[in-house]
């Protein structure tokens, strides 16, 4: 899958963007609890605005959450978080990140992708 790196002022990985046309939040739970064995949690209440965060996920022991900014934005936002600090670099990215640009969505992963999405019209 086609990522979209976002790096600090180090150069390092600090965040990535993917596409979310024919990825939901939901294939992004089910990819970092089978490949990485992370941990669904519920979304932290301080990050960004509580409607456009659409996923949160322990990862050896570090909260990263997927945001859709604005509620409507054509990407996710995918990276760590932390209550006290806020956004935060951490190593941990790196893993998250390989595992998210390995994902090759299926026939079958875009029909899970559209079902339940409200009509437009």
């Amino acid at each position: 899958m086609q990522t979209f790196p976002i790096f600090d002022t180090n150069g390092d990985l600090y965040a990535f963007e993917i596409n979310h046309f024919l990825i939901s939040g939901a294939t992004i739970g089910r990819i970092v609890r089978s490949q990485l064995e992370a941990t669904i949690t519920p979304n932290p209440t301080k990050a960004f605005s509580n409607k456009d965060v659409r996923l949160g996920f322990s990862f050896k022991g570090v909260q990263f959450i997927v945001v859709e900014p604005f509620g409507d934005n054509s990407r996710y936002w995918i990276g760590p978080y932390s209550e006290s600090d806020g956004l935060v670099r951490n190593p941990l990215i790196d893993l998250v990140h390989a595992c998210i640009s390995e994902y090759r969505p299926t026939p079958l992963g875009w029909l899970r992708t559209f079902r339940g999405r409200p009509n437009s019209a």
